[in-house]
């Protein structure tokens, strides 16, 4: 009740002597927010709620790097690995700038915005190519907060010198990444074929 009587004293404070046109156009704009504030938490729960049922399809966590000791790097690239302490399988993760925002494996590269606001739209450009269009974030990247490099997409990744982002965020910021991708085809091989990332 506390709650609907502050909003009520807002409104009427907003909307003031000019009658019924400016306080529909104050109702709109709060519920807009109101809106916005939703998706948020919204998102935010998706992240806490599905973060265990991923698996492969998300980014390594970054709780633990301390235990993950560096076995090959090239360019900008370097390659972390760990091993499972249940069954002793090895997990091989590429890492750009020794940034765990930035997370390569054999299928997949991740740009994490956990933090950043979430994501809600992405645009890529590789190399010198024209950039994409602007596409809205899979279900899949909503809930691990990540843009997702993935299919005919990762194999452009992988031959490009460079890439470039274009982020929209939940939040309704914009994020712009720029990176360097020399190495990361160097990263990949490695990863694919040496026997310490390979069960």
């Amino acid at each position: 009740m506390k709650r609907f009587l502050q909003y009520g004293i807002i409104l009427a404070v907003a909307c003031g002597p000019n009658g019924t046109s400016d306080r529909t156009e104050t109702v709109v704009r709060l519920q807009r927010q109101i809106d916005s504030l939703k998706s948020v938490i919204d998102s935010l729960r998706r992240e806490n709620t599905t973060a265990a049922t991923t698996g492969a399809n998300a980014p390594s966590s970054s709780s633990d790097q301390s235990s993950q000791p560096t076995v090959f790097s090239s360019g900008n690239w370097a390659v972390h690995r760990s091993v499972d302490p249940m069954t002793d399988k090895p997990t091989c993760t590429g890492i750009y700038h020794n940034d765990w925002n930035y997370q390569l494996n054999e299928k997949a590269f991740y740009i994490s915005v956990r933090g950043r606001g979430g994501v809600k739209a992405v645009r890529l450009r590789f190399g010198d190519s024209p950039a994409q269009g602007l596409r809205l974030a899979s279900e899949t990247e909503g809930e691990v907060s990540a843009v997702i490099v993935a299919g005919t997409d990762f194999s452009s990744f992988l031959k490009s010198p460079r890439l470039r982002a274009e982020i929209a965020t939940v939040l309704g910021n914009a994020i712009n990444e720029d990176l360097d991708l020399t190495g990361v085809s160097d990263v990949h091989n490695f990863m694919s074929t040496s026997p310490q990332c390979r069960s």
